[in-house]
């Protein structure tokens, strides 16, 4: 089959991936945004280990909004916890309610993090869908339930933290603060601090390389991230932040080899998958394309965290000559993104293979 059908579509993911950013991307403060234009919104709630007792350690708490994470604010000795949520993700849904009602947070979830647990998680859009009162108007969050997880949940957390010794401690957390605050420099001074006092402390590399990339240092940023891997070979996230590297590098071959290290270390991330299947498309393997680009649908069930694996499967099938599969599956990436960038020209190219599946000729170019 042509190879102008796949590349077109090809072409038309790798770019809005890209332009999307790190689907892990960096953790920081919110910035100086909020203006009186932005919906602002308090929350409070508290930690609790299984047990019901408040956590030793130090716990924090993060929003991860359209897929980016933001660190928010530190648990108290008490459990407790209380942060403002002021950020452009925070947007009406137009689709749901007029501008009058209370704006809601569509793509928002609350978690703690904390080293070797796994946290309950807020879901602050299907919360607002579920109760009769918007999240505006019901701030408390609740108990978030710290647990320690077992199995690919043990994946995104470095058992390395739990070694640390207190000064390597003290310094990693003096560059979580900088970082909150996007003081990158000082953020990373810190990181630097930390490793020299615990070279195998994995997620101070991951935070260093996190820095690192926020001030554009890639290739620092890079060996960053692989000190990490090599500190701890089953902590995923330095593993996803260079697979993302590799992308931007168009260093196809690496990112099939971490996005596949990536699904066996911790399998159910939706943009892992996507990413994966760029990766074996531009190789032009569409068999590992079309696995990837499956599986990842299977694992985004309500089809919000990435759609464009609809675009991938239509492109992989468009390759093996199935125009009408390759239609039906730009369909339902209209369904799913109706208002995405590319939407017209989308569009445009499943008439023209829903005309080709039906046995008329291709349009003339």
């Amino acid at each position: 089959m042509s190879a102008r059908i796949g590349s077109w579509v090809f072409a038309l993911s790798l770019t809005s991936f890209l332009l999307l950013g790190p689907a892990f991307g960096q953790r920081g403060g919110r910035g100086g945004g909020g203006g009186s234009s932005t919906p602002r919104f308090d929350f409070y709630g508290r930690v609790a280990l299984e047990e019901g007792s408040v956590p030793a350690d130090k716990i924090m708490i993060e929003s991860i909004c359209n897929g980016v994470v933001y660190q928010e604010t530190y648990v108290d000795k008490q459990g407790k916890f209380r942060f403002t949520l002021a950020n452009s993700s925070a947007t009406v849904d137009a689709t749901t309610r007029s501008m009058s009602d209370s704006p809601v947070l569509p793509e928002c979830v609350i978690r703690a993090t904390g080293a070797g647990y796994r946290s309950d998680v807020v879901n602050l859009g299907e919360r607002n869908r579920s109760t009769e009162r918007s999240v505006a108007q019901n701030p408390d969050l609740g108990t978030l339930i710290l647990r320690k997880p077992s199995g690919a949940e043990a994946a995104s957390i470095s058992a390395t933290s739990q070694k640390a010794p207190k000064d390597a401690k003290k310094a990693f957390d003096k560059g979580v603060s900088a970082a909150r605050d996007k003081k990158w420099d000082e953020a990373a001074k810190n990181y630097q601090k930390a490793v020299e006092l615990y070279p195998a402390y994995a997620e101070a590399w991951f935070r260093l390389g996190e820095a690192q990339a926020a001030q554009n240092q890639l290739e620092p940023a890079r060996k960053s991230f692989d000190a990490a891997i090599k500190a701890d070979g089953n902590y995923v996230l330095p593993v996803i932040q260079m697979s993302n590297l590799e992308a931007q590098a168009a260093n196809w071959k690496a990112v099939a080899e971490l996005t596949d290290r990536v699904i066996k270390l911790a399998p159910g991330i939706p943009r892992v998958y996507l990413l994966s299947s760029i990766a074996y498309l531009s190789l032009r393997d569409v068999n590992s394309a079309e696995k990837s680009a499956r599986e990842g649908l299977l694992a985004d069930k309500r089809h919000d965290q990435a759609p464009r694996l609809f675009q991938i499967l239509a492109t992989v099938l468009a390759n093996k000559g199935d125009f009408a599969g390759a239609a039906a599956q730009l369909e339902q990436y209209l369904q799913f993104a109706p208002f995405a960038n590319d939407a017209a020209v989308s569009r445009k190219q499943m008439e023209e293979w829903k005309a080709r599946g039906a046995g008329a000729p291709p349009a003339k170019q």
